[in-house]
């Protein structure tokens, strides 16, 4: 928790840091060449593209840090469930409604129908894991090959995945596997933030 908290506070450091020289840039601007807010950025960015291009740069490493710090809160849960139950894990409940056996071309599947709410009941999504086994078809079962698509719903300050781990046909018990990672979207921003801002540091300048 130490490290997070440090993180944490480093980033809101940097972040703070960055947003006073955007802010004290701009300020100038304005002043001296009464221009919109708009305007006074995008030319103090053209003007110095290295510098502000740098400074973006670094936001984008802020925004990846922060969702990094979000492993640090990753809860999961496995359980066995059947038809009408439900399992709660961090403030959100997991209702089983059926299980569908599908036969494919080139496999054999079971589908979970997971409907989620939060701790008011309110709906949140539907969730769909499969547990396929390929080749189900060769008598010799040591072609059978396993597999656990998964399905996931992102949020903002949220990923929750769900795993259909195997099941028990005899008693309908599904055995899932659910993982609720925080800010895992945040590295993804953070990715296209620091690229935005390598654009604009390693974009030379226009000649008038």
């Amino acid at each position: 928790m130490l490290p997070t908290l440090i993180t944490l506070s480093l980033s809101s450091f940097v972040t703070v840091s960055i947003i006073s020289e955007f802010s004290r840039g701009i300020i100038v601007r304005r002043k001296k060449n009464n221009e919109t807010i708009i305007r006074a950025m995008g030319k103090m960015i053209s003007q110095n593209r290295s510098r502000y291009g740098g400074y973006v740069v670094h936001m984008g490493i802020v925004f990846m840090f922060i969702g990094f710090t979000g492993q640090a809160f990753n809860q999961e849960k496995e359980f066995g469930i059947t038809i009408g139950e439900k399992e709660r894990l961090a403030g959100l409940n997991f209702e089983l409604k059926k299980v569908k056996k599908i036969e494919r071309p080139n496999h054999l599947a079971w589908i979970a129908d997971l409907v989620v709410t939060d701790e008011h009941g309110k709906f949140v999504t539907d969730l769909h894991p499969e547990k396929r086994i390929y080749f189900h078809k060769s008598p010799d079962e040591k072609r059978h090959q396993p597999h656990s698509e998964l399905d996931i719903h992102s949020q903002f300050n949220k990923d929750i995945y769900s795993i259909f781990n195997s099941i028990d046909e005899s008693s309908n018990t599904v055995f899932l596997k659910i993982m609720i990672n925080p800010l895992v979207r945040w590295v993804w921003i953070g990715g296209f933030v620091l690229a935005f801002g390598c654009l604009i540091a390693f974009n030379p300048k226009s000649k008038k």
